[in-house]
């Protein structure tokens, strides 16, 4: 089975996660109606987080959801919206860039979603989308980005 890093929050007087990233298992599964049980605690747990965040004020969060078509990355994205603060959530989608972002560097309009520190960015489509994809496809040179 494989693994992928999973955020690890342990305590300390700031509330705030300082060990990161730890294993986890991407077999393991849980039954829905188990899922359904601990979901309270995880929406409890999301807001502390953000919470801690928001009133620590340090550094920011960029969540980047990314993946294939029909992998569920909308419903993602709105899970996570309903379960937050909208007061420290901001959310971009990213589609082609407009004339405007077009005048501009092409990372440009990446950073201008950006949140700021205390908040939280969920960035649904990512600034390393495009780079790939353009050299790929042939669309730019190494060094271009």
């Amino acid at each position: 089975m494989g693994r992928v890093a999973a955020a690890k929050f342990v305590d300390n007087p700031a509330r705030l996660p300082v060990a990161m990233f730890e294993a986890s298992e991407v077999g393991h599964e849980i039954s829905k109606k188990r899922f359904a049980r601990e979901v309270p605690l995880l929406r409890a747990n999301l807001l502390d987080a953000q919470y801690a965040l928001a009133e620590n004020g340090t550094f920011p969060v960029i969540v980047l959801i990314a993946g294939v078509d029909g992998a569920g990355k909308g419903e993602t994205v709105n899970v996570l919206n309903e379960w937050m603060d909208p007061r420290h959530v901001r959310t971009a989608a990213f589609g082609p860039p407009t004339d405007d972002e077009r005048q501009r560097p092409r990372m440009w309009r990446y950073w201008m979603s950006l949140p700021p520190r205390g908040k939280v960015g969920i960035l649904f489509g990512s600034w390393y989308t495009d780079p790939i994809v353009d050299r790929v496809f042939g669309h730019s040179r190494r060094g271009t980005w």
